[in-house]
């Protein structure tokens, strides 16, 4: 069967307003007293809130989010009595979603819950499956795992304090309640960790068992005799399939010191003060987004192929958990640009409109996007178009120079520009940077430099090319402004802002030469012409039109690299022995430079990617749940060149 990321919603019969699965042939919540039921099973037998007092976090995980009320009651407790700088994580899977509207209804008999309600449809994912991380504010981070129990729940990495066993019948829903799936809730637990379920069946009782748990049974709720508790004292030794993969242990927060204050720089910043580090950002230039990231527009879309790939997997994520973030500042009257004003991306010949069907295809019908034809095409874009194409509602176009410095304003970060960094090294103490005018030190450094990645010294073996590019602006016109979204072919074009039109762009890989070129405004204006003929037409070519250059890191595989920079003569020693096949668990977990990381290599899709691999830098610095599968973070991981080629004993 063709994989697909288009997970189909839950099949539902509705009673008085209540929602009934089809599927599982079982009730969602006890008709009447949902509230109490969960807050009695779940919150009362976890012992929730006494075990989140005085931590600085604290993660629950459940086995079906269904219509959403165990968490919404649990936000409701935690806003009531979690202490300033708590933070909670909250993890749910779910095989067969909810939709907006259904989950909507489900909850509507609850009034004082719709406050809480209202702000969790505003960011609720689309039927995609995979990992969604919502950031919900008070704190609270909403991680939701669409997808089948036995798929996705080994590719989840958290360290669980509580867990909500949820889920329909076992008797009725047999393949989640399985040995397999009691492992993996063992896999996930710290010593301490508790768990409470609605079941009192003697197989969930001895397979929790089984996998290390405590266990012991306790009234149930209101006409139900029994229910199940327990406590997990010593977690089980859990051997790593991919040890040079392994993550390094978590930081304590403290000064944080980042290299680059472009779009990459600017993310990371933002994600690592919202979890209280202090942070200092060093650039070379005279202000924040002055390198590739100073473009006057850029698009904003997910950049999809045709299969299932780390590739298409990270950009769809990336897309999601940033128009989430651009939701939830643009209803705060943050402004960028134009986003969720849509974005074209033209069939213009047969090779690609075979594989635009492709990603039609796996996306199935969860709305990211919609095949059109030229006359569609036109009526979406608001001016004639010779090729239909993928339409993509959502995505849009921004100022990147703007987003930066939004990003870096809410951080609080100290900047310091002008600031050429000539030495970085390890103390006793940490880190410390010289530069042209000043020293720093610091607990951690992120290297997020852009083209400048390959400057730094541990930074310098990272396979990365740089790829010169280079825009043309073109002044508007009447005609021109009323192209109403943006146009994706070989290059792009951008609807009005400021006055201009964004054209682009070149492409030279290995090329670093910053001058304006007028063979590539040649390149840019011959592709626009042949592609969006009547823009062209309409726009202004004047004398007026300019050009910006601007360097690219780009990586062997368009991934960007995130994480802790590995150690790279341990990974010698210690993987040389990977091109012979031997077992992972003859190996030991992988080394890096303690406290040094990467987050670089984002080529032209920083505007999409940042934010999201910010997320997950921050994440694994600060020892929280990632907000991507596992696979994913590995396919992201600095080291997997390293790894690569020392499996195939060219090393």
């Amino acid at each position: 069967m063709k994989k697909t990321f288009y997970i189909p919603p839950a099949r539902l019969r509705w009673q008085n307003d209540e929602p009934f699965a089809l599927d599982y042939d079982d009730i969602y919540f006890s008709r009447g007293s949902g509230p109490e039921e969960s807050r009695y099973v779940f919150l009362e037998n976890n012992h929730l809130p006494e075990r989140w007092q005085g931590r600085e976090r604290f993660t629950i995980a459940e086995s079906g989010f269904g219509s959403g009320l165990n968490f919404l009651l649990t936000w409701w407790m935690w806003r009531e009595h979690a202490q300033a700088g708590q933070s909670l994580h909250f993890i749910s899977l779910e095989g067969h979603p909810l939709t907006r509207d259904d989950l909507q209804r489900a909850l509507s008999p609850w009034s004082e819950l719709q406050p809480l309600v209202e702000r969790l449809l505003a960011l609720y994912p689309p039927q995609v499956k995979g990992c969604h991380r919502l950031d919900l504010g008070d704190g609270v981070s909403l991680t939701l795992l669409w997808g089948e129990a036995a798929e996705v729940l080994p590719t989840l990495r958290a360290d669980v304090d509580a867990w909500f066993l949820d889920g329909f019948d076992p008797a009725k829903n047999p393949e989640m309640w399985c040995d397999a799936f009691y492992r993996q809730v063992a896999r996930l637990s710290v010593p301490d960790t508790t768990f409470a379920t609605f079941t009192a069946a003697g197989k969930v009782r001895r397979g929790l068992q089984a996998a290390g748990f405590v266990v012991e049974k306790v009234k149930g709720f209101g006409k139900k005799r029994e229910m199940l508790r327990g406590v997990m004292h010593e977690s089980p030794t859990v051997v790593s399939e991919t040890p040079w993969f392994d993550l390094p242990k978590a930081r304590s927060r403290g000064r944080a010191l980042v290299i680059g204050a472009g779009i990459a720089g600017s993310a990371s910043a933002y994600q690592l003060s919202r979890r209280g580090w202090q942070v200092t950002v060093v650039d070379k230039h005279g202000a924040s987004a002055s390198g590739a990231s100073g473009n006057p527009a850029g698009a904003f879309y997910p950049a999809l192929s045709n299969d299932f790939s780390p590739y298409a997997r990270f950009h769809l994520s990336a897309f999601l958990y940033t128009s989430r973030c651009f939701a939830r500042w643009q209803a705060q009257g943050k402004q960028f640009g134009l986003l969720g004003e849509g974005l074209l991306q033209l069939a213009y010949e047969p090779a690609i409109a075979q594989r635009q069907q492709g990603i039609i295809e796996l996306l199935g019908a969860s709305g990211i996007a919609e095949q059109v034809d030229a006359q569609q095409a036109g009526v979406r874009s608001g001016i004639p178009q010779q090729y239909g194409g993928l339409y993509f509602p959502q995505a849009g176009w921004l100022a990147p120079t703007k987003l930066c410095r939004f990003l870096l304003e809410a951080s609080a970060a100290t900047c310091h520009y002008d600031t050429m960094v000539e030495g970085l090294s390890q103390t006793e103490n940490g880190w410390l940077l010289v530069s042209d005018q000043r020293e720093l030190q610091a607990d951690i450094v992120v290297i997020a430099a852009g083209d400048g990645i390959l400057c730094l010294e541990h930074s310098q073996p990272l396979p990365v090319t740089i790829a010169r590019g280079q825009i043309t602006l073109l002044p508007a016109s009447e005609q021109s402004e009323k192209l109403q979204c943006a146009v994706c072919h070989e290059g792009y074009v951008l609807p009005v802002l400021d006055k201009q039109h964004v054209i682009g762009a070149s492409y030279a890989a290995n090329d670093r030469g910053r001058e304006v070129r007028d063979d590539d405004r040649k390149h840019n204006l011959t592709l626009l012409q042949e592609r969006v003929s009547s823009f062209a037409e309409r726009v202004q070519h004047s004398a007026e039109g300019r050009e910006r250059v601007g360097m690219r890191a780009t990586t062997q595989d368009r991934l960007p690299l995130v994480g802790a920079l590995p150690d790279y003569q341990a990974f010698r020693d210690d993987y040389a022995g990977l091109h012979h096949g031997q077992r992972a668990s003859r190996y030991p977990s992988a080394r890096h430079m303690e406290g040094l990381y990467v987050l670089g290599g984002l080529g032209s899709r920083g505007l999409t990617s940042a934010l999201l691999a910010a997320e997950l830098l921050a994440c694994q610095i600060n020892g929280e749940p990632l907000p991507l599968e596992k696979p994913l973070v590995d396919a992201l991981n600095p080291a997997r060149f390293l790894v690569r080629d020392l499996k195939r004993g060219k090393l």
